[in-house]
């Protein structure tokens, strides 16, 4: 007879929750997602996916190579912001940061846009 009460194993706990992180579509990894042409237009990047060369910093945080960012601006090199983090919620955003240390990775996927 099941305990309604009864608490899971750790072992169920952590199967559940790597089931959970498996489903999260926002966790996927960077290389999950091919490198594309990048347009010619820097205006064209806005809104797109990239995925940064290099480790960047911007006095606050350090984004490691690899690591998924929207363009958010064009203007003076790229402005961008990390992905939010699907466990404490954080985004980071960069300005000024040099178009040949991205790469183009083209439309955001709609169960990645946040807001």
């Amino acid at each position: 007879m099941n305990d309604p009460f009864k608490l899971p194993s750790l072992e169920e706990a952590l199967d559940k929750n790597r089931r959970d992180e498996e489903k999260s579509l926002s966790r996927r990894e960077p290389k999950d997602f091919p490198t594309l042409k990048p347009p010619k237009l820097k205006r064209d990047w806005v809104g797109k996916l990239v995925r940064t060369k290099r480790e960047m910093r911007n006095g606050v945080a350090a984004v490691k190579a690899g690591t998924l960012c929207e363009v958010t601006s064009g203007h003076n090199g790229a402005s961008i912001q990390t992905i939010e983090c699907p466990c404490c919620g954080i985004s980071i955003y960069l300005t000024q940061v040099d178009w040949n240390s991205l790469d183009f990775l083209g439309n955001m996927p709609e169960d990645m846009i946040q807001g």
